[in-house]
């Protein structure tokens, strides 16, 4: 990102699995001038467990009091919806990229060569993933969520371990409660970060 501020459109899973509305959170982001929009492109079956519980956040929030791998299924896009929408944002020339939270979905996102990867904050610790994403020569998001400086540390110890130089890579400060409460936002970590 290298001084220039860049806004990134959350579209996350907020489409809802429905298609549809994934264009027009596109559209959306277009329409108010967004430089990018990101969604999360994953393979259920390979991040959690079929009877993992929700959050606390997912259960005052959802209609769907089921489970965390239910949810995630439905609001999963495939190979041929991410195609469909690179393909509907190029045409409107908003620029997009996508979440990955593991190997597979990382080397499926990747033959897109877009911009940016985004590592979220759940899989600074995959080393597997950070460990495959090193040998690229991508610019990566990396959220924080969750991390200590220790984690962080070691995540980009990997990552910069092969093609990737650290001038490529952007750390994010991020609280994973949603909506974050302001009383644990902490906007010095930010500088933290910056001097570490």
């Amino acid at each position: 990102m290298n001084n220039k501020v860049l806004i990134i459109a959350e579209g996350g899973v907020n489409h809802n699995g429905n298609i549809s509305l994934a264009k027009k959170l596109i559209s959306r982001a277009k329409n108010c001038g967004a430089d990018y929009i990101k969604f999360q492109y994953y393979i259920t079956e390979n991040i959690i467990l079929k009877k993992s519980k929700l959050a606390n956040y997912q259960i005052k929030n959802s209609i769907n009091k089921s489970n965390q791998y239910d949810l995630l299924k439905k609001l999963e896009l495939n190979q041929d919806q991410v195609y469909e929408l690179v393909k509907f944002a190029k045409k409107i020339n908003q620029k997009i990229f996508f979440s990955v939270f593991d190997n597979e979905s990382f080397n499926f996102i990747h033959t897109f060569k877009f911009d940016y990867i985004k590592i979220p904050s759940g899989e600074i610790d995959n080393y597997s993933l950070l460990n495959s994403i090193s040998k690229t020569k991508n610019k990566i998001i990396l959220s924080t969520g969750m991390s200590n400086l220790y984690e962080i540390k070691q995540a980009l110890k990997i990552l910069t371990k092969n093609t990737i130089p650290k001038k490529n890579i952007n750390i994010l400060h991020c609280n994973t409660e949603y909506p974050s409460p302001i009383k644990d936002i902490n906007m010095n970590s930010m500088i933290t970060l910056k001097e570490k």
